[in-house]
């Protein structure tokens, strides 16, 4: 190479890697991108006047490497229409050289990272165009450079070529789960981001199961570490909230082995690391993370288990309705680019080439010196090429042969067919098998005629595994571990029900789809199996979030605790016991609601706030009734049954004194409007007097709202006359004698009168609701109606 390029080239290419890595002020950001551009300019040039001399293949190539610099130069100074041109035609003459059959297989691996680099860029530079479609056709093509480059037997020896290789392919996966995010295809987007997570942890780290960290005794960090190793150093923080937002996208897909994998992957990096792996952030506030979401995960699996009881033919597709559906638009097919093609423009004529200004000789290193600034930067006196000018030289330059397609480089790349094999393999798979084959190593999809190796696999239990959509082969086995130990229980209590014949009917109906969703409870026994490990879990985050500090993490807490007993109560056939959970739920939520200030945490106090409401009503029909609203054994229907005492049915005027439980029932009916009251409370427009009220304080409907003059947002309409339709429902059943009776009724009959002025003043706002809140209307309307006269009855009883 050297008897064909002047004796400094190689410290004029360092001089411009010294000037692009350099940062400048804000005043002047591409100031010294702008002095390494001139000295490209002028290595572009000196290689054009030798290549037209005595053209050869390594002039070639070392022209290439200065394109290639001169592209990402524009690029990092926003002038992306002129780096794509350059990169364009560099990406054409790279192939033209890949095509001579006389390269060797070294500078063949060369000129493969060369191809990586461009595509990476010019796939990011139609992704920020909001072409997706178009950048993967070049990530797809490195795709194939890259497994080649592995194949290959011979490796450059250039310092620094193994590490360059495996970083360029790890960005092309990274911005293969961008593209595929920005297309709408969720599944091969978090293919990639799984695959770029795998890589992060198996390349950047040492990490494996024996020795994850760094040895204990070796002390890391500290004044005396070098920048660029901590530049360089495994992000553990990073990484760990990145597998936990993944394992968000794989529980809404109802895959939720895969996001257990991922939680439980996101653990061990956790628990393995140290303080000095995440600086300054606090290593326990990282595992409170991962506790939060592992919490998180076994609520939505005890819901969805809920689900799939009362809807196992619509369970799964009705969880998955907040996915975004695959193709958003973007990229339609018409440019030739994204059906797969590669498109270059055509060679213009032949004509003088255009030299410019003269510059110094290529051999005349003292001349060449004299035109730098004192820092070794070229001298902005240099005159820059005109735009045909360097036009010409980019095409004065090009391969001996034409660009030959192979299957290393196709000259169409099949994109449909290739993302269909890709969503194929990060299907997550139940694998049946039998004890005997797991000791041996094997397993197999009878079922789809798909393979998986077993070192992918985690295995359930005695008799079955399943095959994860993501696979981290360092931290696997102790995955692998915890899934089973965690799950162990569960499994053993399905397979004793499975044996029994009092199935519940979800389950003999639709064999399959339990079959299919083998992780969700179909009996209290395996549903509390599943809320007894998030239950700890969010436990185990409330330790770390206290109130005192972690407001907003300490009240997520609660209300998913709340949610854990509410899934759970759905399993239970005891109503006392049912009871029991409901209370309990009350005294997660109930205490808070008053702790709060609705001013600064205004969302959570109203989600408390209409919960704790719904849950004294719904324990006020339980001990009415002795039948929950909803349950997998038996269900209140819609009419409601005679109380559970004959004796304490109520008259006409909702009241029966002597009634066992009516002083209970009474209480419940209070503690609701206590808590729906403070709900409607948060909607008042003064904030003082939403700081300054009182838990339970039921305030007299104003003349505005009276009048039906009351503003709110179009999604606040329907909660708010919800609660206030509620509260009036259950002020009827407050009291234990005829004169407390009648004043809850003459404040229900306010509410049902505020709610019908609302209506009748916004009658467009009341169309656009759906037909709960319009038959509401309709009840308040018949209620406002009967009151009066039962106002009137009380009134007599009571004298």
């Amino acid at each position: 190479m050297a008897a064909h390029l002047p004796a400094d080239w190689a410290s004029r290419l360092q001089q411009y890697d010294d000037l692009s890595a350099k940062i400048d002020p804000e005043t002047t950001p591409y100031a010294s991108k702008y002095k390494g551009r001139q000295i490209l300019f002028e290595l572009m040039r000196d290689g054009v006047v030798m290549s037209e001399q005595s053209p050869s293949r390594k002039l070639t190539e070392a022209l290439m490497d200065v394109y290639v610099r001169l592209a990402f130069n524009y690029v990092d100074t926003d002038e992306i229409a002129s780096g794509e041109k350059v990169l364009r035609r560099a990406y054409q003459v790279v192939l033209q050289l890949c095509s001579d059959p006389s390269v060797g297989e070294a500078s063949m691996q060369k000129h493969r990272l060369m191809l990586l680099k461009m595509g990476n860029l010019m796939a990011s530079i139609w992704c920020n165009r909001a072409s997706s479609r178009r950048g993967c056709n070049y990530l797809r093509r490195n795709l194939l450079l890259y497994t080649h480059a592995k194949q290959s037997a011979a490796q450059p020896t250039a310092e620094g070529f193994t590490h360059d290789l495996e970083k360029e392919y790890t960005l092309t996966l990274f911005y293969l789960a961008q593209a595929y995010g920005g297309m709408g295809e969720g599944r091969l987007s978090a293919e990639y981001c799984a695959m770029t997570l795998e890589r992060q942890l198996a390349n950047k780290s040492s990490f494996t199961d024996d020795e994850f960290m760094q040895p204990p005794g070796r002390e890391r960090g500290g004044d005396e570490e070098d920048d660029k190793v901590k530049a360089n150093r495994f992000d553990v923080k990073d990484w760990v909230r990145n597998a936990c937002q993944l394992s968000d996208y794989f529980v809404n897909e109802v895959l939720m082995w895969t996001s257990e994998y991922l939680l439980h992957a996101a653990a061990v990096v956790a628990q393995r690391a140290t303080q000095a792996d995440v600086d300054t952030f606090p290593i326990a506030e990282l595992r409170a993370e991962v506790h939060r979401d592992l919490a998180t995960l076994y609520s939505i699996r005890l819901k969805f288990s809920q689900q799939l009881c009362q809807h196992p033919d619509r369970a799964a597709e009705s969880f998955k309705g907040g996915s975004k559906a695959a193709g958003s638009g973007e990229g339609d097919g018409k440019d030739i680019e994204e059906d797969g093609r590669l498109v270059f423009p055509p060679e213009p004529p032949p004509s003088p080439l255009p030299l410019g200004p003269p510059l110094a000789s290529s051999d005349d290193a003292a001349t060449r010196s004299s035109s730098m600034d004192t820092d070794g930067s070229a001298s902005s006196s240099y005159a820059l090429p005109t735009t045909e000018t360097l036009d010409s030289w980019m095409w004065r330059v090009r391969g001996e042969n034409d660009i030959v397609w192979n299957q290393e480089r196709p000259e169409v790349i099949a994109l449909s067919r290739e993302e269909d094999k890709d969503t194929a393999q990060s299907e997550e798979r139940i694998i049946d098998t039998p004890p005997a084959d797991q000791a041996n190593g094997q397993a197999s999809d009878k079922e789809n005629g798909i393979h998986t190796p077993p070192d992918r696999c985690v295995a359930l239990s005695a008799d079955m595994m399943v095959a994860p959509a993501v696979h981290f082969p360092p931290i696997h086995k102790e995955i692998e571990r915890r899934i089973r130990s965690s799950n162990e229980e569960f499994f053993r209590l399905r397979a004793e029900h499975m044996e029994k014949d009092d199935l519940p009917a979800c389950v003999k109906e639709q064999p399959d789809v339990f079959q299919r969703h083998r992780g969700a409870a179909f009996s209290f026994e395996m549903a509390r199996e599943i809320f007894k490990l998030g239950n700890y879990y969010a436990q185990q985050a409330m330790n770390y979030y206290v109130l005192d500090g972690y407001v907003t993490d300490h009240v997520r807490l609660a209300i998913l605790q709340s949610a854990l007993y509410r899934h759970l109560s759905y399993f239970e056939p005891d109503t006392q016991r049912i009871a029991s959970m409901m209370s309990r739920r009350l005294k997660i939520l109930g205490p808070l609601v008053e702790q709060l200030n609705p001013q600064h945490f205004l969302v959570h106090v109203r989600q408390m706030a209409f919960e704790c409401g719904e849950l004294c009503q719904e324990l006020h029909d339980l001990k009415k009734y002795d039948m929950p609203a909803v349950s997998l054994h038996t269900s209140r229907p819609k009419e409601p049954p005679p109380a559970k005492d004959q004796d304490q049915q109520e008259d006409d005027t909702g009241l029966k004194p002597s009634g066992k439980l009516q002083a209970k029932l009474a209480e419940l009916a209070q503690q609701a409007v206590t808590f729906y009251s403070h709900f409607i409370n948060t909607f008042d427009k003064d904030p003082h007097k939403v700081a300054s009220a009182k838990l339970g304080e039921v305030r007299e409907a104003n003349r505005r709202e009276r009048e039906g003059e009351w503003s709110l947002e179009e999604d606040d309409v329907k909660p708010y006359w919800m609660a206030k339709m509620t509260r009036a429902s259950m002020l009827m059943k407050c009291g234990t004698t005829f004169e407390q009776r009648k004043e809850s009724y003459v404040k229900a009959l306010k509410e049902y009168e505020s709610v019908l002025a609302y209506a009748s003043k916004h009658p467009d706002m009341v169309e656009k609701c759906d037909v709960t809140l319009k038959e509401q209307v309709r009840l308040a309307k018949e209620l406002a109606e009967l009151l009066p006269e039962r106002i009137n009855r009380l009134h007599y009883l009571g004298k």
